[in-house]
């Protein structure tokens, strides 16, 4: 008898009629599974099949460093002049593109149309519709890959 249904512990030499497993924490010690859908417990008739596949593994994950390396982007100064947004960034990179949305991490919620930085960092933004002077929107950086790498949070036209 076990004190589990679908293994049990191999006594010494013992010779067994089912198929044993060594045991990762102690590799003198064996380890018989009840095949099928038997059990080691009398009277049991049924327990989920014996020792799964599940039950005995255990998953190893490894993480690596893929080489990308987060960007030191960072928005310097947003101003307003009107509906036509200024920004500064700084250390920005080639290909790096500026947009304003009402939603940050919707490109289909943009207000002004993406558009590139120039060399310094800088980029101009023009909101054509005037209906959505005051409203909340954010200014976005966008790395190479279209990811958001910076934001900020302003108010088409810049009031308050």
């Amino acid at each position: 008898k076990s004190r589990w249904a679908r293994c049990a512990a191999v006594a010494g030499d013992s010779t067994v009629e089912v198929p044993t497993v060594g045991w990762h924490w102690n590799a003198e010690q064996r380890i018989a599974l009840a095949p099928g859908i038997s059990c080691f417990w009398a009277g049991n008739d049924y327990a989920h099949g014996g020792m799964s596949l599940q039950e005995c593994l255990i998953p190893v994950m490894r993480v690596t460093d893929t080489g990308l390396r987060k960007s030191k982007a960072q928005l310097v100064s947003v101003s307003w002049h009107g509906l036509r947004c200024r920004i500064s960034v700084a250390n920005a990179q080639q290909g790096f593109s500026a947009d304003l949305r009402l939603r940050i991490n919707d490109p289909e919620s943009s207000v002004s149309g993406e558009r590139p930085l120039r060399d310094d960092g800088s980029v101009s933004l023009l909101v054509a519709d005037d209906d959505l002077d005051g409203t909340s929107a954010s200014v976005v950086v966008l790395g190479q890959d279209g990811r958001v790498i910076a934001r900020m949070s302003t108010t088409i036209g810049g009031g308050d």
